[in-house]
């Protein structure tokens, strides 16, 4: 128990740190939306594992505590260049927080094809990446192991379509107004 609760304390002081240092945001259209800047989403990669299906490479510094939470979908929004992971209940399917991570729009092509609309079948994985230093020039290596596999990949245009209802969307504007955070942000 104790182990699972320190992963949570452990992903909330992270994403903390990056808000303070402005390398995150919270998202104006989904509060319950962090949206890293593309100096920190250089720190992951994505790609087509030998088998043909897309990933999302995970740096192992994150691994610690990004493999505790339960990352249930994923969505490509070409519209403003992200890749959203997302959290959801799994009593109720509403979406409990999300990260955008920011790529280029070329290479969102590796989790979802731009003219394609729809695909029932469209799932991705996470893997383990390992950064080896050296004189000679910095190595990326990609487990061939999956950290998750099979998360389902959908399509949205924006922040706002990861709400499941109109009422989870209200909650949480009244939620992030009554906080204080979208007036001000105090790091803990």
């Amino acid at each position: 128990m104790l182990e699972a609760n320190s992963s949570s304390l452990m992903m909330a002081v992270f994403v903390n740190k990056l808000l303070y240092a402005g390398h995150s945001v919270i998202s104006r259209e989904n509060p319950r939306v962090w949206l890293f800047s593309p100096s920190i989403s250089d720190a992951f990669c994505c790609g087509r594992d030998i088998h043909g299906e897309s990933f999302l490479g995970v740096p192992d510094v994150l691994l610690p505590f990004w493999t505790d939470s339960n990352w249930t979908d994923a969505a490509v929004d070409y519209n403003n260049g992200y890749l959203y992971i997302c959290t959801k209940s799994m009593d109720t399917n509403e979406l409990l927080f999300a990260i955008g991570i920011a790529f280029r729009v070329k290479r969102l092509n590796v989790f979802w094809k731009q003219d394609l609309t729809e695909n029932p079948h469209a799932v991705m994985n996470m893997k383990k990446i390992s950064v080896i230093r050296h004189v000679a020039g910095n190595r990326t290596i990609v487990s061939d192991d999956h950290v998750f596999s099979g998360i389902k990949l959908s399509r949205v245009n924006s922040p706002s379509d990861l709400y499941q209802t109109a009422y989870d969307q209200n909650y949480s504007n009244l939620l992030l107004q009554e906080s204080g955070l979208d007036e001000s942000f105090t790091a803990f």
